[in-house]
């Protein structure tokens, strides 16, 4: 018998890492943010990080620019702040992941 797998509603589906259909990288927004611009995954054509985020910044403007402010940005599970930042290079089918810290009592 197979395991279950429990999703969130939100959670996106995304390819297999060696998907070789897709050639640009996918942008994962945090709920809220992908509720503000209507989607739940963006595909961008971006050579860095910090491409990525002015082709979105340009795209989605106010929401998404607030938005990653106060958030992290992740490259296939791994933070931009140990990789290497805003040069972090970007291959088709990476997955960066916009995550807002979580507080509260």
């Amino acid at each position: 018998m197979k395991p279950t797998v429990f999703r969130e509603p939100h959670e996106p589906q995304l390819p297999a890492p060696n998907n070789k259909e897709s050639k640009m990288a996918f942008l994962i927004p945090n709920f809220d943010l992908a509720e503000k611009i209507g989607q739940d995954k963006v595909e961008i054509n971006a050579a860095t990080v910090d491409d990525l985020v002015k082709q979105a910044e340009s795209r989605f403007g106010a929401a998404f620019t607030e938005a990653i402010k106060r958030s992290t940005l992740v490259v296939n599970g791994r933070a931009v702040s140990k990789l290497k930042g805003g040069r972090t290079p970007l291959k088709p089918a990476d997955s960066v992941w916009i995550i807002t810290p979580s507080g509260g009592g």
